[in-house]
Parts: structure tokens; sequence; C-alpha cells
């Protein structure tokens, strides 16, 4: 049962409005979270202003999508030193906020501050390690990737792929829980999957050892897209990428006794579960 929020207090605003949005303790309403970010926000609580700036970039909760007012509210929560807001921001400068065309320049930036202004792990570093480890992987090479393969994209950093296997990992990780960050997961499990994580072995080393090493990198990425599909906040690319390695089921501990389809479809009942409605 939600309990009556202070006027004034507007931390508690703004854990209301998540309980709401989360439908944590109440039935689901994003109207109801909107109306308590907004009393927050206007109090000047950081993160209230960036959740009301993403109910509006995707229209939950408000009449209509606005991505004008959701840029300038995350430009109010990253002015006042929030790091998530910065995020989002490279995120709409990546796209065009409907203020404009795409500037890069400006994505990287927000992306490192980001960077720098987080602590580790926490959902601002979560973001913006993902998309730093992207563009340094120049991410839409991959096969399974979104596109994040524009030339100017690629222009911006060089390719480093020791960097972005070390961004994905630290990425990866997430506060106080147990489960993953998604996306950086996928992320990571592609560059095992093809091959674009540092080779550990020495000079001279036999082509049987490569050829392990090979295979241990498609067991590990497997794993990792399994692990990212069943997180919480999960990704599609990753269910996307298991379908795509059926040649590999056998490898797997615990799936040799059913069919690729089977596992898959095991995987798929998970995730319906963990999203079902309260």
């Amino acid at each position: 049962q939600v309990t009556h929020v202070e006027d004034g207090d507007a931390d508690a605003q703004l854990e209301l409005g998540c309980m709401y949005m989360r439908g944590e303790g109440t039935t689901r309403s994003a109207e109801k979270a909107v109306h308590w970010f907004e009393r927050a926000a206007k109090q000047g609580q950081p993160q209230a202003k960036c959740a009301l700036g993403v109910c509006f970039a995707v229209g939950d909760g408000v009449p209509r999508e606005d991505r004008q007012m959701a840029q300038r509210l995350f430009e109010e929560a990253a002015g006042m030193g929030l790091a998530l807001a910065h995020t989002y921001l490279a995120d709409m400068q990546r796209y065009g906020s409907g203020l404009g065309q795409p500037d890069h320049l400006a994505m990287l930036d927000h992306i490192r501050h980001a960077v720098l202004a987080s602590s580790k792990p926490s959902n601002a570093f979560n973001r913006a390690g993902n998309r730093l480890g992207e563009l340094h992987s120049h991410a839409g090479v991959l096969p399974g990737s979104t596109k994040f393969s524009l030339e100017r994209d690629r222009r911006l950093v060089p390719r480093n792929d020791a960097k972005a296997t070390s961004l994905f990992v630290e990425a990866s990780k997430t506060p106080g829980v147990d489960a993953k960050y998604a996306r950086a997961l996928t992320n990571l499990g592609e560059m095992r999957e093809y091959k674009r994580t540092p080779m550990m072995q020495r000079d001279g080393e036999s082509e049987v050892a490569r050829a392990r090493w090979r295979d241990a990198c498609e067991d590990i990425a497997l794993e990792m897209y399994e692990e990212a599909s069943g997180a919480p906040a999960n990704d599609e690319r990753a269910l996307s990428n298991l379908r795509a390695m059926p040649s590999h089921l056998s490898n797997m501990a615990g799936t040799t006794m059913m069919g690729w389809e089977d596992y898959v479809d095991d995987v798929e009942k998970r995730l319906t579960s963990i999203f079902a409605d309260p």
C-alpha cells in the first residue's frame, strides 16, 4: 500500500513516482508516476528531472512524446551533476533530438563526461561505458550488433578491441545485485564469439591451443548470451544470438538432453515469467 508523501519532500516524491512506474506496492500507473516526478522536479530534484525526461522521450505517462522537453530536462539534470542524464543526452545527440541533426562530437562528449563523473558500478557508468565500448569496438561490424557503424562514428575513436572488452566487462557489473547489465554482456559475448578479444597465448603456441582458445571463446559467448537473455532488463539481441548458435548446444552444461528449439523456448518462457504483469 502506497503511503502518504509529505509536501516538500522531493526525494520521497521521486521514490513514490518510481514505485508507480514499476508497479511496486501498487498498480502500475505511468500517469501517477509523472505527477510525482513533476512535483519533485519542480523542487530541483535532478533524478526526478531525468526520470521525467525519459517519460517525455518515450511518451509514457504524458499526453504525447516531446523530445524537446526531454532534452531540456536532461540538460537541467546534467547541469546539476547527474551523470545518468549525460547518457540520455548522448543517445539524443547520436540519433538527433528533434532540435537538429545528430551531433556525434557532442554525443562523445556526453559519453566521456558520464564515464568520468559516475561511480563504478552504477546505471550511469553501465550505459556510458557500454556506449564507449561500442565506439571502440566499431560494434556495427559485428553481425548481431545494433548498427553503430556509421562512418562518422568510426572516426570518433580508434578501434581498440582490448579497450572495448575492458569497458564491456566493467559496464556489465551492476550495483548490489547478482544480475548483470544485459547490453554489455551481449556486446562482450559478441566480442568473444567473433574472436575480437585479445588472445591469451605465448608466441609459438600450437594450432591445437589456438583451436581450444577459439572453442572456449564460443562457449563463453553462449554463456553470456544466456545470462543476458535472462537478466531482469534483458537484451533481445542476446536471444537472437542464442538462436544463431545451435551447433554449440552440446557445449552448454545442462542443455544436452533437450533440442535446440526446446532450449530457446525454455529461455523465452523464463523471460515471459520475469516480465509477466503482477
